[in-house]
């Protein structure tokens, strides 16, 4: 009788065993099989998420530049003779940056007057130098110059 009770008590065991290995392998290993899809799928979706948000703060960063342009053209171009706007793309280990550079002949009058506009544009903050060349002209009465402005745009 001994032997029976024993053997009794490790056959439950068993039985209970075998019910909980079952259940592992009915539902909970399709549950986890079913959550590491999900993980892999929302890390799919995030990369895909961060790839299109760098493409877009590159299209922004380009459409500022190119607004800058404009508003350069636009408030400077009344002023002065655009002659060429360059503009040059540098990257960084931190960030893009884009280098303008405005070429323009005008009186030197005007050139003092060129630092209240930029100003109103608020890009003083961003020149990076400016280049101021006398034209040699026979009557020196209006006093052209040709000038070249660099602006770095981040």
């Amino acid at each position: 009788m001994k032997l029976f009770k024993e053997n009794k008590s490790l056959g439950i065991l068993l039985i209970v065993s075998i019910i909980y290995v079952g259940i592992t392998f009915l539902f909970i290993n399709p549950l986890r099989m079913k959550n590491n899809d999900l993980e892999k799928q929302k890390s799919e979706i995030l990369t895909l998420h961060q790839q299109r948000n760098t493409i877009n703060t590159i299209s922004k960063k380009e459409k500022q530049v190119e607004d800058i342009i404009l508003l350069i053209e636009k408030n400077i171009g009344s002023m002065v003779d655009i002659t060429s706007i360059t503009k040059q793309s540098q990257q960084t280990e931190n960030s893009n940056q884009t280098i303008l550079e405005v070429r323009f002949s005008s009186n030197l009058n005007d050139i003092f007057n060129l630092n209240q506009r930029l100003k109103e544009l608020n890009l003083e903050n961003s020149i990076e130098t400016i280049k101021v060349q006398r034209i040699q002209t026979e009557s020196n009465k209006k006093s052209k110059v040709n000038c070249t402005i660099t602006f770095k745009v981040v």
